[in-house]
């Protein structure tokens, strides 16, 4: 089990300035965020504009090595599941604890899709909040994107 300091559970950018407001003031004390994504933490607005359209610069909310340069733990792939308030622990699905004196929920919420008379409207329309559902998505709206204006040079 991981010693006692700040769980942040979420690695948006709610979630990274807590971790990095915290580490500031307590420079000796253990930093954890905990993410279900695979990727660096990360902008999720420019998902749905410039990195779908191919654009990769700026997305991520610090460069690579700035988490280690500020001892601050990121653990990928990884969902917290069980919150345990009397012994200030998290677990997450893998069944790691992970002890804290302090705990940041910054979990973030998804899209809620519109609803009409007879229940889901278009349930077929794609809700991505997270850089891998993008990144499956990419290489074929790049291509209807050139067939497009192909078809429109014409």
């Amino acid at each position: 089990m991981a010693s006692a300091g700040l769980v942040v559970i979420g690695s948006g950018p709610a979630g990274v300035s807590a971790a990095d407001a915290f580490r500031q003031h307590n420079p000796q004390l253990p930093v954890r965020i905990v993410t279900e994504d695979a990727a660096a933490p990360y902008f999720r607005p420019p998902l749905s504009k410039e990195y779908l359209r191919g654009d990769d610069s700026d997305i991520n909310l610090h460069p690579a090595d700035w988490f280690d340069d500020h001892s601050i733990a990121v653990t990928r792939n990884s969902t917290a599941c069980d919150i345990d308030i009397s012994a200030e622990t998290v677990r997450d699905t893998d069944g790691v604890r992970y002890e804290y004196q302090w705990l940041v929920l910054t979990c973030g919420a998804g899209p809620t899709p519109a609803s009409g008379a007879g229940g889901p409207v278009r349930p077929a329309v794609a809700q991505p909040r997270r850089r891998r559902q993008v990144a499956r998505r990419r290489p074929t709206l790049r291509d209807r994107g050139r067939r497009r204006r192909r078809v429109h040079r014409l």
